[in-house]
């Protein structure tokens, strides 16, 4: 029988976690010079909350200091915990710390949602920070996070609850906006998602801009693109790389939903966790989180925000076309381009986050650019019905390979293209490769999809 020893009672080291976060009396026993296991013994307050877990320890004499989540060792996912009693494991060797551990401590701490509702990567650094609810910073027109620090040297994530949600539009919504098209005397092209009912079994972030040509120069070690905070349609990314997202699926065996969230050292997404130390799951998001973040309240065709002048709302059935473009001429540039003859059509915006966000705080969700998402998509049927259901990871080989992708180029100048429904295709497969001009927006994953059984990766 293994004797357990270094037995630590252990609270929050001063400053060492979240500001506003609550500390945890935590026990702690090292399994050396067993194994280099430690065991967590933490009690959750009621509720659902955060668990924050930093281990300051000293490794082949040199001294570390790291928050720990599942992305770096820790046995399961420390968000979205109810209360109650749970042991954790932490395996330093599986995070690259070999040999004895010494000078351990490990501070614990709970947080809530609202405390942890914007969280902030410097790009710099890999360094990140929480920043509440209500703290965030805005310019005079009351919109967030609009310093270009954000949009270059910084990437800006919003947590985004979970639950049941509608995604996609009413049989009733697409007649209507198709109807719309005839106003306009355009011919609905785009396929637009059936209403279905989907369910989201925990809260995620997701990048607030879709990346721009800064952030991920950062990430490759681009030093031309560094203060740009044009959205990047891959001219940044494709140096050197067979699959610049994630990895390819023949070349490299990266080949989502089946080999979950892999993804190769050198991807552009590889590179980016490293960035960050391996904190967290970062990934492109799936449709269902696309769309849940993108329509926060599902009553309206578009979304509904604060900052709309006049009283206007987020739209709906039996509003007239000129109510509808004036919402689209509020929350996309695309518009203007189209409409407005401001830079041309057929481009992204030159700089991100130009018109007003949702009200979660996200910004050029329509008529920009079509962003990448994680599901694989025939495009055939409208419906969707893998992108719908509870935590929808896609279906794993449906014809073709295609990729399905949200959001529209800003010349396709149809309302049914410019809707929140829209869904298109990306038919090869290496999808997610350098030859294809489209955006994206980064998700952090703070549970495993219930289709995968708890598991981030295929363990052999």
């Amino acid at each position: 029988m293994r004797m357990m020893k270094n037995v630590i009672s252990a609270t929050c080291l001063v400053g060492a976690l979240s500001a506003l976060a609550t500390d945890l009396p935590c026990t702690v026993r090292q399994n050396w010079p067993w194994d280099t296991k430690v065991f967590i013994d933490v009690t959750m307050p009621a509720g659902t909350n955060d668990l924050e877990v930093m281990a300051s320890f000293v490794n082949e004499g040199i001294y570390h200091k790291v928050m720990l989540t599942s992305a770096n060792g820790l046995s399961m996912s420390p968000y979205c915990m109810t209360g109650g009693t749970y042991r954790l494991t932490w395996d330093p060797a599986a995070s690259g710390y070999t040999g004895a551990i010494t000078e351990l401590d490990i501070s614990t701490a709970s947080a809530t949602a609202a405390e942890h509702a914007w969280l902030v990567i410097d790009l710099d650094t890999g360094d990140y920070e929480y920043v509440p609810l209500g703290a965030e910073p805005k310019d005079e027109d009351g919109r967030p996070w609009q310093d270009n620090q954000y949009k270059t040297s910084k990437i800006v994530f919003r947590r985004i609850p979970g639950g049941t949600f509608t995604r996609g539009y009413t049989t009733e919504e697409k007649n209507y906006v198709k109807g719309l098209d005839s106003e306009l005397g355009a011919t609905s092209s785009s396929k637009m998602l059936t209403a279905a009912e989907t369910t989201l079994t925990s809260d995620f972030y997701i990048s607030i801009y879709e990346t721009t040509k800064g952030q991920v120069a950062r990430v490759v070690g681009d030093s031309v693109y560094l203060n740009t905070a044009t959205p990047d349609a891959g001219s940044v990314c494709a140096a050197g790389h067979v699959c610049f997202q994630r990895g390819s699926n023949t070349v490299e065996g990266i080949n989502w939903p089946i080999t979950k969230f892999a993804v190769t050292t050198n991807s552009i997404i590889g590179r980016l966790r490293a960035k960050c130390g391996n904190r967290f799951w970062i990934d492109l998001p799936t449709c269902a989180q696309w769309q849940r973040a993108a329509r926060p309240d599902t009553q309206w065709l578009f979304y509904d925000t604060s900052a709309y002048p006049n009283g206007m709302t987020g739209g709906k059935v039996d509003d007239s076309l000129a109510t509808i473009t004036n919402i689209i001429a509020h929350i996309s540039y695309g518009y203007k381009r189209k409409y407005g003859g401001v830079g041309g059509t057929y481009s992204a915006p030159e700089t991100a986050g130009l018109c007003l966000p949702n009200s979660y705080g996200l910004y050029d969700l329509i008529g920009s650019r079509q962003e990448l998402l994680l599901d694989k998509w025939s495009g055939s049927q409208e419906s969707a019905e893998d992108s719908a259901g509870i935590d929808p990871v896609g279906g794993a080989s449906p014809t073709g390979n295609s990729r399905m992708v949200n959001n529209s180029f800003s010349n396709y100048g149809t309302i049914s293209n410019w809707s929140i429904a829209f869904a298109g295709t990306l038919s090869s497969d290496n999808p997610h490769n350098s030859s294809i001009e489209n955006c994206y927006r980064y998700v952090i994953h703070l549970q495993p999809p219930q289709s995968f059984g708890g598991k981030w990766v295929n363990e052999e």
